[in-house]
């Protein structure tokens, strides 16, 4: 219960229906911005794994669309990042 406590704070932009937006980067980023992509990836990465692991054995269909959606947006985030590192994005 409290796992997905937590998972409803912090998502409720989610259900809203709001999007995070980021400002076009510049053409060349410093190595401490470089760093803290990084972290982001890492951070929206394993937060993916694991709501896709939760996911996989949720049985309520409310909730399972729910943390599908939450899911999809932590994969959403990864392909922003990496398309501003000027990497491929994966669908």
């Amino acid at each position: 219960k409290r796992l997905f406590g937590i998972f409803l704070q912090l998502y409720v932009h989610v259900i809203k229906g709001e999007e995070i937006n980021m400002n076009e980067p510049p053409v060349m980023i410093s190595t401490k911005d470089f760093a803290y992509l990084s972290d982001m990836f890492e951070w929206n990465f394993t937060a993916s794994k694991i709501t896709y692991d939760f996911e996989e054995k949720i049985k309520d269909p409310e909730i399972k669309e729910l943390v599908g959606r939450i899911h999809a947006m932590h994969v959403g985030i990864c392909n922003k990042i990496i398309q501003i590192l000027g990497g491929t994005r994966n669908e």
